[in-house]
């Protein structure tokens, strides 16, 4: 099983309350790997497993003065691949 958490913008967004209604989708993979992935997603709400995330997220953009701002209003998802049987 392969999970991650997948992250687009601290703006509540059509498709997190999507993701909210409809956990199971497919991963498009476009670049170097072309794949269609059956998934599902599973949010993020307990601010204890969002804030290291979110704080590892915005380190790498250099952004760690926002932190406690993304912990309360960005929308998280963990995104479980579907495994073959």
């Amino acid at each position: 099983m392969a999970t991650g958490a997948l992250k687009v913008s601290a703006c509540r967004r059509s498709w997190y309350a999507n993701l909210l209604t409809h956990p199971e989708f497919t991963l498009h993979l476009k670049r170097e790997l072309h794949a269609d992935l059956p998934a599902r997603a599973a949010p993020i709400t307990d601010e204890n497993r969002r804030r290291p995330i979110l704080s590892s997220i915005l380190d790498k953009l250099g952004r760690r003065t926002s932190l406690e701002a993304w912990v309360k209003g960005s929308p998280l998802v963990e995104v479980e691949l579907a495994t073959s049987v």
